[in-house]
C-alpha cells in the first residue's frame, strides 16, 4: 500500500449514471442458473410450468429454492429445444448412462 490510500476504506468504481460496467454484466450473465435459463427460453415460469404438465407455476417456482426433480429433467430439455440441458440442470444425475438406458432393446432372433 501506498501512503496515499493507507487507512482509506476501498471504494468500488461507480460507473456512469450509476450503471453497472460491462464487465459486472457479463459475470452475471455467466451466473444465471440453468432453471432460470430454462424459464426465460419457454417464455416465463406460467409457460414451463405448462410445457410440464404441472398444475400451477408454484411447483417450478419451489424448484428455484431446491432443485429440479430428475424425472423433470427431459422434459424441460425438450420443453427448451436443448437451450437447457438435462446435465446442467442436475449434474449430479449420470445422464450418459441413462440416455445409454432408454435405447430400444434388441430384437432377439428366435431359435
Amino acid at each position: 500500500m501506498d501512503k496515499k490510500t493507507q487507512g482509506q476504506p476501498h471504494v468500488a468504481m461507480k460507473t456512469c449514471n450509476g450503471r453497472r460496467n460491462d464487465y459486472n454484466r457479463r459475470m452475471q450473465e455467466t451466473q444465471i442458473k440453468p432453471l432460470e435459463k430454462a424459464i426465460a427460453a419457454v417464455g416465463g415460469i406460467t409457460a414451463l410450468a405448462r410445457k410440464l404438465g404441472l398444475s400451477g407455476h408454484t411447483v417450478v417456482h419451489q424448484w428455484r429454492l431446491t432443485r429440479v426433480p430428475a424425472e423433470h429433467c427431459p422434459s424441460i430439455e425438450k420443453a427448451t429445444s436443448r437451450a437447457v440441458t438435462c446435465e446442467e440442470l442436475r449434474p449430479d444425475v449420470d445422464w450418459a448412462y441413462l440416455r445409454g438406458a432408454k435405447r430400444s432393446p434388441k430384437k432377439t432372433v428366435g431359435v
